[in-house]
């Protein structure tokens, strides 16, 4: 969950990813926002969620901080702001994450956010199966 899959990105990848973004916002009310420090203003990455599977309750939520930024706590403040905004004010009944099986760090922090395992899933981008897990929102009467 904290590292940037690919990059650096042309001009037009860039366009095109923005471009994804507004769409999301527009048809899903969710997006990837930028992280910013507050005490600097540093970008530190972005954090946000995005629709899972077509389905309309669950979301899947991710974390990319520059590796500057990365093993200072701020993925677990931002992952647990997107986990309040989606489950409070979103009112989604659940949240899917997965990670290369090879990050150690994003393994303990799903863990310390109270993510379930469930399964392996495959990950294009990074030709490898990723482990996936889902927290479900407690205050949403709905079960799957």
């Amino acid at each position: 969950m904290s590292s940037l899959i690919g990059g650096p990105f042309t001009d037009r990848e860039i366009g095109a990813r923005l471009a994804r973004e507004r769409t999301m916002l527009i048809d899903h009310q969710v997006q990837y926002w930028p992280v910013f420090l507050l005490q600097s203003d540093d970008f530190a990455g972005c954090a946000g969620l995005r629709p899972y599977k077509n389905d309309g309750r669950i979301f899947e939520m991710g974390v990319h901080l520059k590796p500057s930024y990365q093993g200072q706590g701020l993925a677990q403040e931002a992952a647990r702001a997107v986990i309040d905004f989606a489950f409070k004010t979103l009112q989604v009944r659940g949240l899917f994450v997965g990670h290369h099986p090879k990050n150690a760090a994003s393994r303990r922090l799903i863990g310390r956010l109270g993510f379930s395992f469930t399964h392996e899933e495959f990950y294009a981008p990074t030709g490898a199966n990723h482990l996936s897990y889902l927290l479900m929102n407690p205050g949403c009467p709905e079960t799957l």
